[in-house]
């Protein structure tokens, strides 16, 4: 039991030693016949034992005392021919110490062959001592999230999506939102993410996993399918495809208001005793849909809804940026901040698709009748005489304290009086790590108020 303390304290103080093992000395003990003995099994115990104590802390075993020889004697009870304490007087001819028989030291030596030869235990990825992001709380959750949350859905674009999240991860961003409709197959963005977390052997005590189901792809424009029926196989989809037996926050993507709130509520809360999820929240709901989920759930002492997650950005669209979705507005806002013990916001398109990092003008708007669908879509909702000027003012707040654009535009979601995390997707490590960013910016409350409504910028 002291020899893991013994090898990692030479190993911290960087000594250079040579380790060797003697499983005989310490496994000898007399029979009530007389005969001093040893446990060929005990042998071979403690031979495995210290193999395994060595590849875990990351030194090396270099040698064995073994007492052997090539003859057949009974010295050593155990063993391939199973010898028992009444076959030792029929070859005891050791002067000394017993020794080791033939059969029983070619078996001594396969079990050291194989022991050494054995995969060293996958170590388990933990976060970084020192993080460069900052933690909130989300209701029910013991775990601290990451207040940056790094969302998947282009993970499957990545050509190397493994090196992109141990660089997230090594961050010490724990939170990872995904999706049962993302990738290209539906699907693949959680695969991955499962493949990921597997291979890695990430730490769960400290992950954070969000997905979220309860929604059709693309070909039905995101339609809700929030049935009972269609939500168990969502969330066993999801299971499977992430690899883990529960996920932490489970999200439904969009909302069916033909689907009572009790009969939704009920179901997660099925799911919650079955241990599929921890905790539970919605994506895209009205604010009143959401009040009843939070007020039904209280009313039969359930697990409410604890996470919102509209879109939330300093650029406040014109209207919804995909069909069925809702966004941030003044209502929910104090809704949030008078719940912000009970309600955590995972804001979604935090930098207005690119618009809070400069993307767009005037000349885009004025040709938006030109651009595809979906670039349509998002100038109309962000290309506003009001969010130019919040631009041009965060604009003017990053040259004063040297950073970047993004940064203001983020760090104000933070700064807002409910408990806020930003997701934020990407598929390039520069941009992510940018990102990073908002972290190390300091907003006044009045340089928010500023940034949102304008007025004269007070010291």
């Amino acid at each position: 039991k002291d020899l893991p303390s013994l090898v990692k304290a030479v190993k911290d103080a960087g000594l250079k030693v040579i380790w060797t093992c003697d499983p005989m000395h310490g496994n000898t003990y007399k029979t009530n016949t007389g005969f001093k003995t040893r446990d060929f099994n005990n042998i071979v115990k403690e031979i495995i034992n210290t193999v395994g104590i060595h590849k875990k802390i990351g030194t090396r075993l270099n040698g064995l005392h073994l007492e052997m020889c090539g003859e057949d004697v009974t010295e050593c009870v155990g063993g391939p021919e199973k010898l028992g304490e009444t076959d030792l007087s029929r070859c005891f001819t050791s002067a000394c110490d017993p020794r080791l028989n033939f059969e029983q030291s070619v078996a001594v030596a396969f079990a050291v062959g194989n022991a050494l030869r054995a995969p060293e235990a996958k170590k388990t990825m933990s976060l970084p001592q020192v993080p460069s992001v900052q933690y909130g709380s989300v209701p029910g959750m013991t775990k601290p999230v990451s207040r940056l949350i790094f969302g998947t859905l282009f993970l499957s674009k990545v050509s190397q999506p493994f090196k992109l999240l141990d660089s997230i991860w090594s961050k010490g961003v724990n939170a990872f939102d995904t999706a049962a409709i993302y990738g290209e197959p539906e699907g693949s963005c959680e695969k991955i993410l499962g493949d990921w977390i597997k291979s890695r052997n990430v730490n769960k005590e400290q992950l954070v996993l969000i997905t979220k189901g309860g929604c059709s792809g693309a070909e039905s424009k995101w339609a809700a399918r929030t049935s009972k029926a269609q939500i168990l196989k969502d969330i066993e989809g999801s299971l499977g495809r992430l690899g883990v037996d529960t996920i932490d926050i489970y999200l439904l993507h969009r909302d069916d208001p033909s689907i009572t709130v009790p009969e939704i509520v009920d179901t997660m809360n099925e799911l919650i005793k079955k241990k599929k999820i921890l905790s539970w929240g919605v994506s895209n709901w009205s604010l009143d849909r959401f009040k009843a989920a939070v007020d039904y759930a209280k009313s039969k002492d359930l697990v409410g809804p604890v996470v919102d997650s509209p879109q939330a950005s300093l650029a406040k669209p014109a209207g919804p940026v995909w069909p069925g979705t809702t966004h941030m507005n003044a209502e929910r806002e104090k809704y949030y901040t008078t719940k912000k013990d009970d309600v955590s916001v995972f804001a979604w398109e935090a930098l207005a698709k690119g618009f809070m990092t400069g993307k767009w003008n005037q000349n885009d708007l004025d040709s938006v009748e030109d651009k595809p669908y979906r670039e349509k879509t998002l100038i109309k909702a962000y290309c506003t005489g009001s969010n130019f000027k919040r631009r041009q003012r965060a604009e003017f707040l990053a040259k004063e304290k040297g950073v970047p654009l993004h940064c203001i535009a983020l760090a104000y979601l933070l700064n807002l009086q409910c408990e806020m995390f930003v997701l934020v997707g990407t598929s390039k490590l520069n941009h992510f790590n940018s990102n990073v960013g908002m972290f190390d910016v300091t907003l006044s409350t009045k340089e928010c108020k500023w940034l949102n409504e304008g007025g004269e910028l007070q010291a």
